[in-house]
């Protein structure tokens, strides 16, 4: 089997487990699971995606005739991240989240502003956790794990930071986040009070770890040798299920 259909079997198992467990939350049910440095979102029933400079909407009630709705604005726009009726924006000089209550038309509703940095985003009730990679591409920047609080989401307001040498993509399981952090591993933090992140421990497997899934109990984390795919039921302890090599 080659990694590609690998990655995609996999994927479709998350998204279908994440699918069914929010059945309740018909805007998350219509919309598979992607990890934080993803460059596309689907969210009831529209796709998103961005590139360097623009935000595209797309009607994909039909699958299989798609219909391009709108483009907006995005600036050094680098990764998304869909979550309510929000799309958490992660750029080079900030995050900007945009308000999708109308889903055909994504509009600015507000902005935290960083030195240049790359910046991926996700988002969870009234916090927002970024990671900022400081790097001759990237930006001088401190690197590290930084906490918004966007109870205000047109004024998120900078909370923590975390200082941490590489990190990557991120991902949140109810009160654990898990940050990737290429060759230095993947960092474990309690967030159950987000704006004082506990470090808990550190997994480590010989690899570059890039980013992660979250689906139910299981994680999916891509690294620089193919997925690893952890147990976590006991959120702060995962167990290693299974490695898929390139």
């Amino acid at each position: 089997m080659t990694l590609t259909i690998k990655i995609i079997t996999i994927l479709a198992i998350a998204s279908i487990a994440t699918a069914c467990s929010k059945s309740t939350d018909s805007r998350s049910s219509q919309a598979g699971t992607g990890g934080s440095l993803a460059k596309f979102t689907i969210s009831s029933g529209y796709l998103y995606t961005v590139n360097y400079s623009e935000l595209k909407s797309y009607d994909i009630s039909n699958p299989a005739a798609p219909v391009y709705k709108h483009t907006a604005s995005a600036p050094q726009a680098q990764t998304i991240f869909s979550y309510n009726d929000n799309l958490f924006i992660g750029a080079r000089d900030g995050i900007f989240i945009y308000d999708i209550s109308n889903p055909s038309k994504p509009t600015l509703k507000g902005q935290a502003s960083h030195l240049r940095a790359c910046d991926p985003v996700i988002a969870e009730g009234t916090y927002a956790y970024s990671t900022l990679q400081g790097s001759s591409t990237c930006g001088n920047v401190n690197p590290g794990l930084y906490v918004y609080d966007i109870t205000n989401i047109m004024q998120p307001v900078l909370k923590q930071y975390a200082s941490m040498p590489k990190p990557k993509g991120l991902g949140l399981a109810q009160n654990t986040l898990y940050v990737c952090g290429e060759e230095y591993g993947m960092t474990i933090f309690d967030v159950s009070n987000p704006e004082s992140p506990k470090e808990k421990k550190v997994l480590k497997d010989d690899t570059s770890y890039q980013d992660v899934i979250v689906a139910e109990n299981a994680l999916i984390c891509y690294v620089n040798s193919g997925l690893l795919l952890y147990d976590i039921t006991d959120r702060e302890n995962p167990i290693l299920l299974q490695k898929i090599n390139q």
